[in-house]
């Protein structure tokens, strides 16, 4: 008994630290958007806080030298692409999962086609998936 505490004392650190570094960046970034904007960039110490960026990003302060864009476009891009590809992944695994709860002709050949894009790297499906279109010749902008 008492030789397990201090490895459940060890898991738990290392879970602690490991989550620390998956979200640590996410809090640093979340941080750094109150830096005075638009001069203010990423970088500590914080020279004045603002919430400039988020003004910028409803529209409500105008373009600048350093942000032109419509970030707001964007946004919305970014946000009806993630709800397509929540939609069609939910329909997908839902049907797959349905598929392999018995065993049919050709079912590790699938699964294993499925599990591909686990495997992958998304740089590289991304890099050939932009290489086929264009040898196709599909027009890859918006």
């Amino acid at each position: 008994m008492n030789q397990v505490l201090p490895l459940k004392l060890f898991l738990a650190g290392f879970t602690v630290l490991f989550v620390l570094f998956l979200y640590g960046p996410f809090i640093v970034m979340g941080i750094l958007s109150f830096q005075q904007g638009p001069e203010g960039g990423p970088q500590f110490p914080i020279i004045d806080w603002s919430t400039y960026w988020y003004r910028h990003v409803f529209g409500i302060t105008p373009p600048s030298r350093i942000a032109p864009l419509p970030i707001g476009e964007a946004l919305v891009r970014s946000l009806s692409l993630a709800f397509a590809t929540m939609i069609t992944s939910t329909v997908l695994g839902v049907l797959t999962a349905q598929a392999f709860r018995r065993r049919f002709r050709g079912s590790g050949f699938i699964f294993y086609s499925v599990i591909l894009g686990m495997i992958v790297p998304g740089v590289l499906l991304g890099l050939g998936m932009a290489l086929l279109a264009d040898q196709v010749g599909i027009d890859r902008n918006w």
